[in-house]
């Protein structure tokens, strides 16, 4: 078997990660957001409205949407910018990433300057441990969350981002936030048993949803804190959520988003690629048959349902409104991430070589049609393209500048295979990019 991303030019994805890196310099981590327009007063209400009638709220919402199509820079005048923790995280991530290939310790300081911006957005002081959510409010179909609203699609990233840290320098408070992150998803969401040995976990402490790429973010964090810190009450719990994730698996491999809200009962890409990153990441440590056995199978339904004929990403399999995007930058750096981890990681079994093969060839094709048609000459990436014409090129941090940098280091850590040649042959200039 071809090693992986084998035809991919490592040299191009770093010269890539230096132009991105200079914007960042010039632009910071702070960043305008898609939720912007939807996070006021009039989006707030809009949303609210079109959640409890399509007809009624489509009125109102018409106005934000074609503003977020057509003049997304101009729809931003007068808002605030802000950083979020969730993409922090991710360069913490990704900065940890090209410590490791290159040994530059100006990419661990950066990560760890990043880290004491994150810590600082903690909301933990009202909870059992850290965690984080979104700096400003938002309508969801169970009404509206408040930016002090701490929840377990972000709160994850932060655990991953200092165990890397600590695993970097080991410095033990690292470790002991992320330990305190662990007490937050054990003790703060509300769990609802299904069986004695199922249950769904929710999105956040003042929810109690069904959401499936949720119960697959606890279920990593607890498993790793379980690897960690040793405390069977981590394991307990994250198999119950296992055991829920793999029950609700449909007969194709597809998960809906989730089971608690018919409007939310679609499949789309890059959450289905959520589900399966937790489960690799989860099954590195269990090493369970039924879980490689979901992975398997979710991972052919996303490579022939969610990917063109091309290879490239289709937002929706199913949907329960109208999709007016394309291409979604957020699914190439999700699908990116996801291959590199199947590929590095899927076990030898029957089908592996199949499996991560098709994982190689996925990551090709996304890597090498993102940076050759959606990477801007100042160095960021284009957000999101609608009806295949129109380009969004506001550049969010969130949404997925931040994800996209972390994928294409994973893609460099894979293709340099940790040798003192590749380290050599790096061309990732950290002090040239780096304040």
């Amino acid at each position: 078997m071809k090693n992986m991303c084998s035809s991919i030019d490592r040299m191009k994805v770093e010269n890539s990660i230096n132009l991105f890196l200079k914007w960042v310099n010039k632009n910071g981590y702070a960043s305008y957001d898609p939720y912007n327009l939807w996070s006021t007063w009039y989006g707030i209400t809009a949303k609210r409205v079109y959640l409890q009638s399509k007809i009624v709220g489509g009125v109102l919402v018409a106005p934000l949407v074609a503003a977020d199509i057509l003049f997304p820079k101009v729809a931003r005048i007068g808002m605030q910018k802000h950083r979020f923790p969730i993409s922090d995280a991710h360069f913490i991530l990704g900065y940890c990433n090209l410590y490791e290939v290159t040994g530059n310790e100006q990419f661990l300081r950066e990560a760890e300057e990043v880290g004491k911006e994150l810590l600082k957005q903690s909301l933990g002081a009202n909870y059992h441990g850290h965690c984080w959510g979104y700096p400003f409010d938002w309508q969801t179909n169970q009404g509206l969350w408040k930016r002090s609203t701490p929840i377990i699609t972000t709160t994850p990233y932060c655990f991953e981002a200092f165990l890397k840290l600590y695993d970097c320098t080991g410095k033990v408070e690292y470790e002991q936030i992320a330990s305190s992150i662990a007490t937050f998803a054990l003790e703060d969401l509300n769990e609802k048993y299904i069986t004695p040995s199922t249950s769904s976990t929710s999105y956040s402490p003042i929810d109690n949803t069904m959401v499936v790429n949720a119960n697959a973010y606890r279920a990593f964090v607890l498993t790793e804190a379980w690897k960690r810190f040793g405390s069977d009450r981590y394991i307990n719990a994250a198999k119950r959520n296992l055991n829920f994730i793999v029950d609700t698996q449909e007969e194709d491999g597809s998960w809906l988003y989730s089971l608690s809200n018919r409007n939310d009962a679609f499949v789309d890409n890059f959450h289905t690629c959520l589900v399966l990153k937790n489960l690799m990441k989860t099954n590195r440590v269990l090493g369970n048959n039924s879980l490689w056995d979901a992975i398997e199978k979710g991972y052919r339904y996303y490579s022939t349902h969610l990917l063109g004929n091309d290879g490239e990403p289709i937002p929706f399999a199913k949907l329960q409104r109208i999709n007016i995007v394309s291409k979604e930058m957020y699914d190439y750096a999700e699908g990116i991430s996801l291959a590199t981890l199947i590929s590095e990681n899927f076990p030898e079994r029957s089908s592996s070589e199949q499996v991560k093969n098709t994982a190689a060839k996925n990551c090709n094709v996304m890597v090498n049609s993102l940076l050759s048609l959606y990477q801007e000459p100042d160095g960021y990436f284009t957000t999101k393209v609608h009806f295949n014409i129109v380009k969004n090129k506001v550049p969010y941090i969130r949404w997925a500048q931040a994800q996209i940098f972390y994928a294409l280091t994973n893609v460099v850590v894979a293709t340099a295979n940790r040798t003192k040649q590749s380290t050599q042959n790096s061309t990732l200039l950290a002090g040239e990019n780096l304040a």
